[in-house]
């Protein structure tokens, strides 16, 4: 027979064992705390694996308990006004306390009521873990601080924006917005790329170069206030101090020298000098950072597509060069006043260079008129000859000025151009000359050189071909293309030998047209099209050239022969690869 238990002894057994749970469940949470602090860097603790009956506290009860809909602090058991961010014993999150009453309307950051960890950010009163950017304290004292997933980080450099996503981009420095800063810095986040901020403010209406925000490296370029790799030319620093500085790709070139365009392209063509613009300069260069090998004239710093004669080059070295409509022309041969317009006196140049050797007769270089003119040891000279013998003619002097008195008058290459084009090693060179026969009586056949030089001045490749009969007085369009397999030429020559024949029957070019003419371009080539109608009474073998301009100048040309009948239009068609690169062109044709 069992033995009865009294009810006083059981109450006392049920009380032991409600006591054995209870604090076993606090051992059991406090084992769990210590990993999950670990998992939030020790940020915050694990929820309470048990929640608390908000009517009924055990002794110790500390954390945000709900009681009449609203949380309050209890702090072993006891309430207690505290202010800070404390745990909900039901598990439910973290809470701001503004003595010891849950503040719905708080925003910030702010410290743990038991001050564990760092700083972290609460939205209406309630801790925020899915948040990231800059905050102000919970008070409102200090400045703004940049939070990650909740918790201020006092690693964070770079810019972000308000973790309410108010305003624009601020910069932040080991944590704290910095309004001391200037330079390009990336975003907090990593995202994206670099961006120009202003006493810590990011600026989308600020164009130049500038610093990175942390001092490191160089100047870079940045465009409506973001670092722009593709940009190449001058520019002024961002914040519009100094003076303009080049740069490639978008970082500040210091060994840079020649002429380049403003990096947003505006205005002209500049000249910089150890990356930076000169307006003291003048004289001949190349471009900065190019591979384009033509030269250009500066004058005061600036290109001048205008300027014709003859100029030193920018760096001081000996010599003259002649240069036309701004470029240099190695082909030039003619009598020429300085570029710049400082003296009255003509100068001969011979392949594009000022000749003190020379004696003899020589047009402008500028192709601006027929007229002959007198030079002696490359000066142009005043003299009075009465019969000078020169080349296929006799001429009288006066005054310097030359005058046909029996025999030929010789070619005049009026205007000239050229381009090449590298492509795996090869070389397209695409030559075109306007040449006219001076002497009014008589026609004339020529043969058209043309050689590649290297900067030594060595002769890579030469190609001759005969060019069309001209007819007396005719100016006509002669083009010559090779290829060869080498390097890219420094520069292009050419000559033309020409010989009289008055048994050469050759229409002017006059006699024949154009009409109906049309171009199609294609991905690497472009067609022509059109008629060519002769006003001659006999068939004519002719020649449709097709002559390429880049801002006013001969760039190259090509050409295609064809038969023309006698008194009828007769259709063309060609096609060119558009190996030059120009900006126009225009259709010619004159007998072959």
């Amino acid at each position: 027979m069992r033995k009865k238990t009294s009810s006083k002894y059981m109450l006392v057994l049920l009380t032991a064992v409600v006591f054995s749970l209870f604090f076993s469940e606090r051992a059991i949470a406090a084992s769990v705390e210590t990993p999950q602090e670990t998992v939030t860097e020790s940020v915050i603790a694990s929820e309470e694996a048990v929640a608390e009956d908000s009517q009924n506290y055990a002794a110790g009860t500390t954390g945000a308990v709900l009681e009449n809909g609203v949380y309050v602090y209890y702090e072993n058991g006891v309430r207690a006004e505290k202010t800070g961010l404390a745990k909900a014993v039901d598990g439910t999150g973290w809470y701001y306390m503004a003595n010891g009453v849950h503040d719905s309307s708080a925003e910030g950051i702010c410290k743990r009521i038991d001050g564990v960890g760092s700083w972290f950010y609460v939205r209406d009163g309630k801790y925020r873990t899915d948040l990231s950017g800059i905050a102000k304290k919970v008070d409102r004292t200090g400045g703004w601080y940049y939070v990650k997933n909740g918790v201020y980080n006092t690693s964070a450099t770079g810019i972000s924006k308000k973790i309410d996503g108010t305003g624009g981009w601020y910069y932040v420095k080991n944590g704290v917005y910095n309004t001391n800063v200037t330079g390009i810095a990336k975003r907090v986040d990593g995202v994206g790329g670099w961006y120009y901020v202003k006493n810590g403010v990011y600026k989308t209406n600020v164009t130049g170069i500038a610093k990175r925000a942390d001092g490191v490296g160089g100047w870079y370029y940045v465009k409506n206030g973001v670092y722009n790799t593709n940009a190449t030319g001058i520019a002024k620093k961002a914040d519009g101090t100094g003076g303009w500085y080049f740069v490639y790709k978008g970082v500040y070139k210091t060994d840079a020298t020649g002429i380049a365009k403003k990096a947003d392209g505006t205005g002209g063509w500049y000249y910089v000098k150890n990356g930076v613009y000169k307006t003291n300069v003048s004289g001949i260069c190349q471009k900065a950072y190019s591979t384009d090998s033509r030269w250009y004239y500066v004058q005061n710093g600036v290109y001048k597509s205008t300027a014709s004669g003859i100029a030193k080059l920018t760096s001081g070295e000996a010599g003259w060069y002649y240069v036309r409509n701004g470029v240099y022309r190695p082909g030039a041969s003619g009598i020429a006043k300085k570029a710049d317009g400082s003296s009255d006196t003509w100068f001969y140049v011979n392949g594009g260079m000022y000749d003190t050797g020379y004696t003899g007769l020589a047009r402008k270089a500028d192709c601006s008129s027929e007229t002959q003119f007198y030079v002696v040891n490359g000066i142009f000279t005043k003299s009075n000859i009465a019969s000078y013998e020169y080349q296929s003619g006799t001429y009288k002097i006066t005054n310097g000025v030359a005058s046909l008195q029996s025999g030929y008058r010789d070619l005049w290459i009026q205007d000239y151009g050229y381009t090449y084009v590298e492509n795996d090693g090869y070389v397209d060179v695409y030559c075109c000359l306007k040449v006219k026969n001076t002497d009014t009586k008589h026609p004339c056949d020529g043969e058209l050189q043309v050689t590649s030089y290297d900067s030594s001045e060595n002769v890579i490749e030469t190609s001759t071909d005969y060019i069309q009969s001209i007819a007396a007085g005719d100016s006509i369009y002669c083009t010559l293309h090779f290829s060869y397999e080498g390097e890219e030429p420094a520069y292009i020559g050419w000559t033309i030998t020409w010989w009289f024949d008055d048994t050469l029957d050759v229409a002017k070019s006059s006699t024949f047209s154009l009409t109906n003419t049309s171009q199609y371009k294609y991905d690497y080539y472009s067609k022509y099209t059109g008629n060519i109608k002769n006003s001659n009474s006999s068939d004519k073998a002719v020649l449709v050239t097709v002559v390429y301009y880049k801002d006013g100048r001969i760039v190259g040309g090509y050409h295609q022969s064809y038969t023309a009948y006698a008194n009828t239009t007769t259709p063309f068609s060609m096609s060119v690869y558009d190996e030059p690169d120009y900006d126009s062109y225009k259709l010619f044709v004159s007998q072959y």
